[in-house]
């Protein structure tokens, strides 16, 4: 009778231990509403570089800078230009003194002398609307002088100066001028302009003996221009400058203005070769 009360005890305390752990599973496997899992963020350690973009600059600059010569060319002409010019010189010495005295009588001339001038030149159009013509010339200037200054040398008689101005220079100019069209005539077949724009000279030219002990005249000096065109776009141009130096052309208190009116022409080089 023991016996069997022992092995009944057994039986249900293992009926009752196989029952506490299928209870157990269930509790593992079934989630609770208010558990959750905290996710650590994944942060990469390992230095990335930067996605690179590449971009032909080089290229680029170079297309940019082609199209801009491009149409700077289509309205660029090269012509070839000639023509006379007329200059005079009027000359205020002031107090400038010097071991050489000349007669005013003698060496003052009220005219305009002739020269000539040759040179290359180049017109175009800016953002095709601004015409324009860029030059260089080298001329032969031969001038007259008038002296509204003098001084008196007792007991000599008449007006004396202390300064000779040069009779003739070779001068190297380079100008840049703009060119305002005119309404005038049929500006299909032909134009007119009015032209303005600064210049500058070079004197390639020495000076006389009295001149070069005081070094009395610029290298260089710049100048005003003026004027009218008449433009054969399919053959020549014909222009009428005044031109007007700014300041003086001399050193040592001497102010002396250069007064020069040039006639000329310029024909297309494809024309002529």
């Amino acid at each position: 009778m023991s016996n069997f009360k022992s092995f009944t005890f057994i039986i249900i305390l293992m009926c009752f231990v196989g029952n506490l752990q299928a209870q157990q599973k269930d509790t593992t496997t079934k989630k609770s509403p208010f558990s959750f899992k905290w996710r650590m963020p994944q942060i990469n350690w390992k230095k990335t570089a930067p996605k690179k973009v590449v971009t032909n600059s080089t290229q680029f600059a170079e297309t940019t800078i082609g199209e801009s010569l491009a149409q700077a060319a289509q309205g660029t002409t090269i012509s070839l230009m000639t023509g006379v010019n007329f200059t005079q010189q009027s000359v205020a010495s002031g107090a400038y003194n010097s071991n050489f005295n000349y007669n005013i009588a003698d060496i003052s001339q009220d005219a305009y002398k002739a020269g000539f001038f040759g040179g290359v030149r180049l017109d175009s159009r800016y953002k095709n609307k601004h015409d324009y013509s860029l030059s260089a010339s080298i001329g032969k200037f031969n001038s007259g002088a008038t002296y509204t200054q003098s001084k008196k040398l007792p007991p000599f008689s008449g007006n004396f100066s202390s300064f000779k101005a040069e009779e003739s220079f070779i001068l190297l100019n380079i100008a840049a001028h703009y060119k305002k069209l005119l309404p005038i005539g049929d500006r299909v077949k032909y134009k007119f302009y009015a032209v303005a724009g600064p210049s500058m000279d070079f004197r390639l030219s020495g000076t006389s003996l009295d001149n070069k002990v005081n070094e009395v005249y610029k290298n260089m000096f710049f100048k005003g221009d003026i004027g009218i065109e008449f433009s054969n776009s399919k053959n020549y141009n014909l222009f009428f400058l005044y031109q007007r130096n700014f300041g003086s052309i001399t050193n040592a208190g001497i102010n002396t203005g250069l007064n020069n009116f040039q006639i000329g022409m310029s024909v297309k080089a494809t024309d002529l070769f």
